[in-house]
């Protein structure tokens, strides 16, 4: 009988164990995956997934060749906190987005404004024309904890006019958007 409970507990320890590597190199190719989708030159300090929220921690998305700044965007620890009742439709939902202390560097030029243009407008993913892929992020709640905002106005004159804004606290709800 004491064997069979010796056999029990090894199964038992390895299957934990197994579990928890595995835990981790998913984890591990998660914040690969991320740093990818920011896009060239973008780093993450540290990934922490939980139950019910995913927090990224040292955030830093270098500027493009000719941006007026060095980045566009930094955040000191972003949480995501995704809906999992749509999991399988076509919609993904995302109940919440909390950045803390972020710093976004915006362009302004003659009709229009760009931000993040590696997140917003990745250059290797140009969908082909009259094709969609059926799929859209809805967010419920984007909420900005002090955050510091540099406006660079090409509008005005060359180079750039820098207008800064700091003290940031905002929350924009019911965003959708295609993927």
């Amino acid at each position: 009988m004491k064997r069979w409970a010796i056999i029990i507990f090894v199964v038992v320890f390895l299957f934990a164990a197994g579990t928890v590597v595995g835990f981790r190199i998913a984890v591990g190719m998660l914040k690969d995956k991320v740093v990818a989708a920011l896009g060239p030159g973008s780093e993450l300090r540290e990934l922490k997934v939980g139950w019910n929220s995913i927090e990224l921690a040292g955030l830093n998305i270098k500027a493009p060749k000719d941006w007026p700044a060095a980045k566009t965007l930094e955040a000191e620890r972003v949480t995501i906190v995704p809906s999992l009742r749509n999991l399988l439709t076509d919609q993904i939902q995302i109940a919440s987005i909390t950045i803390e202390k972020p710093y976004i560097s915006v362009l302004r030029t003659p009709g229009k404004l760009v931000i993040v243009p590696s997140l917003i407008h990745p250059g290797e993913k140009k969908p082909r024309e009259g094709e969609t892929s059926g799929r859209s992020v809805a967010i419920s709640r984007i909420e900005l904890k002090d955050g510091v905002m540099d406006v660079y106005d090409a509008t005005v004159g060359r180079p750039p006019v820098r207008i800064r804004l700091e003290a940031i606290h905002a929350v924009v709800r019911d965003v959708v958007a295609p993927v």
